[in-house]
């Protein structure tokens, strides 16, 4: 009986109700393969990059309006494309503008970065925080956040 009833081509029904339980049937396993990928992409545990924390300055001391050389050592898991965000922060934040790219391949690296510090970045003691943010799927971005270690901007 249980059979028959799940059998949208039964032919001891009319045309209408096999219509409706087809329609009915489908739009069920729909719901559950939309949900099911709905939850696959929220709490999947992506980790599209891991980064040595903190990451290094190689110059510790540097005049506002030259650039700044950091070293940074991560492995990345992924090929897509990344928007960084980077600040400067010493009790207030400066932040400069984001930007998207694509880093190198997949793999582990250790890779110097130069970083223009804004002119008008008063004097003192900063650290350089980056948000690297992903967007891993249609619903969801992972962000990963690394810091540096302290530095001295001075004004010339």
């Amino acid at each position: 009986m249980m059979r028959k009833l799940f059998n949208c081509f039964n032919s001891e029904h009319n045309k209408s109700f096999k219509i409706f339980a087809c329609i009915s049937y489908s739009t069920i396993m729909l719901a559950f393969i939309v949900l099911g990928t709905y939850f696959y992409w929220s709490f999947y545990p992506y980790n599209p990059l891991v980064i040595e924390e903190p990451i290094e300055i190689v110059n510790h001391e540097v005049n506002a309006g030259e650039y700044a050389t950091y070293r940074i050592t991560y492995c990345k898991n992924t090929d897509l494309p990344v928007t960084i965000s980077r600040r400067f922060v010493d009790g207030l934040v400066y932040t400069i503008p984001e930007f998207t790219t694509y880093l190198n391949g997949k793999g582990c690296r250790t890779q110097d970065i130069f970083i223009e510090i804004p002119e008008k970045l008063p004097a003192g003691e900063y650290s350089l925080s980056t948000d690297f943010i992903y967007q891993v799927n249609p619903i969801r971005k992972i962000k990963v956040n690394a810091e540096s270690e302290k530095f001295t901007v001075i004004k010339y």
